[in-house]
């Protein structure tokens, strides 16, 4: 590879789609992986997890590439999903060998999964987790932009509780508020780097909210991005002998505006007033959702131990996904105390 083909790669610009969990982040990656010059691949958090081991890393070795991309084999949807020829991607990034740092060897995984496609313009990623990595995501990629996804805190909620096993709209209300206060803290600090969207915008009019999104990113706008039939997912997602958590099929719906207001019939008057105390006034001064009258009165006791959880899973949360071993040996924890934990990092190290 030649300088002026590695620094291609380096310049390319990079988006990364926030939100908490059920905004519709998925459905957005998959919009932008339909367009023929974007490269979306499913989720995955190899760059704020090998970050500290190789961030700081200014001449790479034959060694270092290979042990890049082992580690990469060890999360999930890297291995079943992105399932890149081993060999070939490390031969891809071993011709880049004297250029190559941090930056550049992550952005070269997004581009080698191109495919077929040509004249790439830009890379995307998402993960809700990203919420709480906006600072390490900037710090690699300084030029970043970033698409922050918002849904109705109640329609978020019930979604969630309708997809997990885990029935706690305390900790689900938390996450919506905790995540969002996060992203516009950050984009109050770097506002033309952010575009927001409403979900629920987005499943009214897809061509013209896909427009605006193409236009804030200063790329050419594609009539594949409205897959309404959600064709690219399933290419995607489908994969022979992968069983996928149910969080995941529902994907494959069409595009409509049936789960727009669905709390109203999905929710008990207990979790309403339970999301309405957490999010109520900040979904409705930062984001114009209405309030919604509770039938009941929210458990403000409970409530206020589950803030201190909550902030202590937050600060392990961003302890651990940036040290490998740890969150290795806490995934393997999980998976042998509970029957209900999809496989995360760490579940298929060889």
């Amino acid at each position: 590879m030649t300088s002026e083909e590695a620094d291609s790669i380096r310049n390319m610009p990079f988006v990364f789609i926030l939100g908490k969990g059920r905004s519709g982040t998925t459905l957005l990656q998959s919009l932008f992986n339909s367009h023929p010059n974007v490269v979306a691949p499913p989720e995955s958090k190899f760059i704020i997890m090998h970050a500290r081991r190789f961030g700081r890393k200014q001449k790479w070795t034959e060694a270092d590439v290979n042990l890049f991309v082992d580690l990469l084999y060890t999360e999930f949807y890297f291995a079943e999903f992105w399932k890149p020829d081993r060999q070939k991607l490390a031969e891809f990034l071993l011709s880049a060998l004297e250029y190559l740092d941090y930056p550049l060897a992550c952005k070269m995984v997004y581009y080698y999964m191109k495919g077929n496609k040509e004249n790439i313009v830009l890379l995307s990623d998402k993960n809700p987790f990203y919420a709480i990595f906006i600072h390490m995501l900037v710090k690699v990629f300084p030029e970043a932009k970033f698409v922050h996804l918002i849904r109705d805190p109640r329609d978020n909620v019930a979604s969630t509780l309708r997809t997990y096993k885990i029935k706690n709209s305390i900790y689900m209300s938390l996450q919506w508020l905790m995540f969002n206060r996060i992203i516009e803290k950050n984009k109050s600090k770097r506002p033309s780097s952010y575009f927001t969207l409403h979900y629920e915008d987005m499943v009214k009019d897809v061509e013209g909210s896909m427009k605006q999104v193409c236009s804030f990113l200063g790329i050419p706008y594609s009539e594949a991005m409205k897959d309404i039939n959600r064709k690219e997912i399933k290419d995607t997602y489908l994969v022979k002998g992968v069983e996928l958590e149910e969080n995941k099929r529902t994907m494959f719906e069409p595009i409509s505006e049936v789960n727009i207001d669905k709390w109203k019939k999905d929710l008990k008057p207990k979790d309403i007033a339970i999301v309405e105390k957490i999010t109520g006034k900040y979904a409705l001064q930062q984001y114009g959702y209405p309030h919604a009258e509770a039938a009941v009165i929210a458990p403000v006791f409970r409530i206020a131990i589950w803030k201190i959880i909550y902030r202590v899973w937050l600060a392990f949360t961003r302890f651990r996904y940036t040290r490998y071993s740890v969150h290795a040996a806490y995934s393997k924890f999980k998976k042998k105390t509970s029957n209900n934990i999809k496989p995360e990092w760490g579940d298929v190290l060889k």
